[in-house]
């Protein structure tokens, strides 16, 4: 199923110039409500868009980054997928904290279907990956332009979802000559229950996780027990504290992770994380270096809460 069936050069604003971030929700409102989309969708009333839109966008930006917003709403009284694109003639500031937006989807979905909104979305973060394509893509200069070049471009929205559309950057890791001190005070200090181990050509070569830490030094014998009152005084970090000051991160990695390509499909994602009990993934290119990450949160962030 092709994108274009569900959008004409009419939902797409080109160059616009917006008071604020209302006033552009209206904006783009206004094009998803043509009589026709109206007609299939007769409980709809814009005003009632525009508040689903700020309701989603009140639990938290829909700015993506890059120069990019996907404001969207699941509602109830939607029964085809909606929606429009604009662009703005001037980067604005779409919430605190956030870099400014010049490129913007919006997407209504039956409340029912979230997963069309994400298909939709990452269809169109696909073809936009690459900065030359998003400063192609703004600098059109009419709705027809815009037109013209997406039927150009494989916009299918049935493909299923797949690791690259909902994985976050990477983030924090260490090298293996990381001392154990610095390694521990950066999960302490930044609230990281896994942490990457990566050698200085971007590959991952182990994690380190708080349960590793706490585990260290630990007698084998003590995973068997149902109680530990019978040696309450026994000092479960004294192996730890001897070693810590010599210690690097390559000595309390674990080698056992998962790493998976762009193309993990969803279910592969789930049964990774649910049955085979990584605590994270880590997504990786063809030549093996650190893309991107996806643990349960993320599930959770991008998929279920949506």
């Amino acid at each position: 199923m092709h994108l274009l069936k569900y959008i004409t050069s009419e939902q797409i604003l080109v160059q616009i110039e917006v008071e604020d971030q209302n006033d552009l929700f209206r904006r783009m409102i206004h094009a998803i409500a043509s009589p026709d989309y109206m007609r299939k969708n007769p409980r709809l009333t814009e005003e009632s868009i525009l508040q689903a839109i700020l309701t989603r966008e009140s639990q938290r930006s829909t700015a993506i980054g890059r120069g990019m917003a996907l404001p969207h709403a699941r509602m109830a009284s939607v029964e085809t997928l909606g929606l429009s694109i604009a662009t703005l003639k001037s980067p604005t500031v779409f919430a605190p904290d956030t870099e400014p937006v010049c490129l913007l989807f919006m997407v209504l979905t039956p409340e029912n279907k979230p997963s069309i909104s994400l298909q939709v979305m990452a269809g169109m973060l696909r073809y936009l990956a690459s900065e030359e394509e998003r400063t192609r893509f703004c600098a059109l200069e009419s709705p027809d332009e815009a037109y013209r070049l997406l039927t150009g471009v494989n916009l299918r929205i049935d493909s299923p979802i797949c690791a690259r559309d909902i994985m976050r950057s990477p983030g924090f890791f260490v090298h293996p000559e990381t001392s154990l001190q610095s390694t521990a005070r950066l999960m302490f200090e930044e609230h990281l229950d896994v942490l990457p181990v990566l050698d200085h050509q971007k590959r991952i070569t182990g994690e380190i996780t708080t349960n590793r830490l706490f585990r260290f030094g630990l007698p084998d014998f003590f995973q068997k027990l149902q109680s530990v009152s019978f040696i309450a005084e026994f000092d479960p970090f004294e192996k730890y504290f001897e070693v810590e000051a010599k210690s690097e991160a390559r000595d309390l990695m674990l080698k056992e992770f998962g790493t998976v390509p762009p193309e993990y499909t969803m279910l592969e994602i789930i049964f990774a994380l649910a049955v085979k009990r990584y605590p994270q993934l880590y997504i990786v290119d063809e030549e093996k270096h650190w893309i991107g990450t996806i643990d349960r949160s993320t599930v959770l962030d991008k998929v279920i809460n949506f």
